[in-house]
């Protein structure tokens, strides 16, 4: 007991410690997000992911790992995971994605490793961007970056013999599933289930990238070579390749107004730097707004524009909205809801708030003059006072309408867990334990809870491993190592459960 219980104990006093530095969300630290302890089951994958620059988090100092990730968004995700250079073409693929659409660069970017579906007229195909994306979509379209479709020859029983939910992965896709099952790009749950068209969402999106990054190189490649210098001279040292660049600025103005951008690069190194002035500025829009060579922008006409940023081979665009210079003061800029994003268990219920700002900065609670609505009425409702009850397990929007001399629209997140249990994760102390053959060590399985407490629950989940030729493991969590070679140790409790992989050296 005394190892552990200061194991434990240490644990304790780096997350306080962790808590009570918290700093507002920068490009590259995960350790700001509010919502994503350092308990949390993906908290590493999401930490490297976001220091790769592949996934980034929200404004709101949150990350959102519950939210599901829809194609159209998985699209942009892996363009950030390829470091491909975003394709601009005339001419859309998709049906459904125009060219004018937002996702349409990332869409054509990443089209070859994503599937598309076939549209009723015959003619070109359909992406249906906005539905969820599924496991096999991750999987797949991980199969084809790494270009194990074109290498590997996957074993034709290999999905029958391990998982006996096979007919969940499009029949169109299995030979590929298999390839990711067999390469490890993608595992099954203690059930012996495959789930291949279960939603997923930004945390699983992030673990089964990261995931793929450990096997056979780097999912993320260097970026491009050629155009201007990526070396910080001042310091006399690089900087790791440019993984993507940060564009900020003010989003809304009035006509005659000038608003300055900034772009910052993210590197490889996890280091950032200002790249305002070194980068290729371009206004999309020019009789709209127009843009200098030092990022400053000027606001021409009333109108939304793009503008845009080339730095190193990478690219990141920002709209901006401009009104009228007439605009008075005593208008309505936008409406804003508080809290924007909320996890409730079934049955519980909460209120949301919504404000009116101004354009001098005054802000009205406008709460009982919207109209609201759930996307998913089976999930979550929401009354006529922006009362929003959960129903049941999943994730949904609130769209709150309101209508004065113009029409404006929001919404709000809600992800609804089972009232069964108020365990939102469970996650290993360490991500990976190595140990010699004949070794035995002990595993350590914390949870977090929707009230923030954290508890030692190792003698109260389930073990499975993967291989038990390589290592076994007890009923008290106690590993053996066996022989030689890699194996993935699985807790469960509740529905939850968390992944340890295990290295045996001779």
């Amino acid at each position: 007991m005394g190892r552990n219980f200061k194991k434990w104990m240490g644990f304790c006093l780096i997350l306080v410690i962790v808590l009570s530095t918290m700093i507002p969300v920068s490009a590259v630290q995960v350790e700001s997000f509010s919502d994503v302890p350092s308990g949390h089951w993906a908290y590493q994958s999401i930490n490297n992911m976001v220091r790769l620059g592949v996934i980034a988090g929200y404004p709101d100092s949150t990350f959102k790992p519950d939210k599901y990730v829809s194609r159209e968004e998985f699209a942009k995700i892996l363009c950030g995971a390829t470091s491909n250079p975003l394709r601009d073409p005339n001419e859309n693929t998709f049906l459904d994605v125009p060219t004018d659409h937002w996702a349409f660069k990332y869409v054509e970017t990443v089209k070859d490793y994503l599937t598309g579906y076939p549209s009723n007229n015959g003619g070109k195909p359909l992406f249906k961007g906005t539905q969820d994306a599924t496991r096999e979509d991750v999987a797949v379209a991980l199969v084809k970056i790494k270009g194990f479709d074109k290498t590997v020859s996957p074993s034709p029983t290999i999905l029958d013999d391990m998982y006996k939910d096979v007919y969940t992965i499009s029949s169109n896709l299995r030979n590929l599933m298999a390839i990711a099952v067999e390469k490890k790009l993608i595992t099954g749950y203690p059930d012996g289930t495959i789930r291949g068209t279960q939603t997923v969402t930004r945390a699983e999106a992030a673990v089964l990238i990261d995931r793929a990054n450990s096997i056979a190189g780097d999912v993320k490649v260097a970026a491009p070579t050629g155009g201007k210098d990526t070396t910080d001279k001042k310091n006399n040292s690089n900087l790791g390749s440019l993984v993507y660049l940060n564009l900020e600025s003010d989003k809304d103005g009035k006509v005659g107004e000038k608003i300055q951008a900034t772009l910052t690069g993210v590197y490889s190194s996890g280091k950032t730097k200002s790249v305002t002035n070194e980068a290729n500025w371009k206004s999309l829009n020019e009789s709209i707004v127009s843009v200098n060579g030092n990022g400053q922008i000027s606001l021409l006409k009333e109108g939304k524009a793009r503008i845009r940023a080339t730095f190193g081979g990478k690219t990141d665009e920002q709209e901006i909205t401009v009104s009228s210079s007439s605009v008075s003061q005593n208008e309505i800029k936008s409406i804003r809801v508080t809290p924007s994003s909320k996890i409730i268990k079934e049955d519980e219920s909460y209120n949301l708030k919504v404000e009116a700002v101004y354009w001098d900065e005054k802000v009205i609670n406008i709460t009982n003059n919207v109209r609201w609505s759930s996307r998913d009425s089976s999930i979550a409702m929401v009354d006529s006072n922006g009362k929003v009850v959960g129903l049941k397990d999943g994730y949904t929007k609130i769209d709150i309408n309101y209508k004065s001399n113009k029409e404006y629209n929001t919404c709000a997140e809600v992800r609804v867990i089972n009232k069964s249990s108020n365990t939102l994760s469970m996650s290993f102390l360490d991500d990976t334990k190595t140990l010699k053959v004949g070794e035995k060590v002990n595993l350590q399985v914390i949870a977090t809870y929707s009230d923030n407490s954290i508890k030692d629950i190792t003698d109260e989940v389930s073990w499975q491993t993967s291989n038990s030729n390589v290592a076994r493991i007890s009923v008290t969590g106690e590993v053996y190592g066996v022989k030689e070679g890699t194996a993935q140790i699985t807790a469960k409790k509740d529905g939850k459960s968390c992944i340890i992989d295990i290295v045996v050296n001779k």
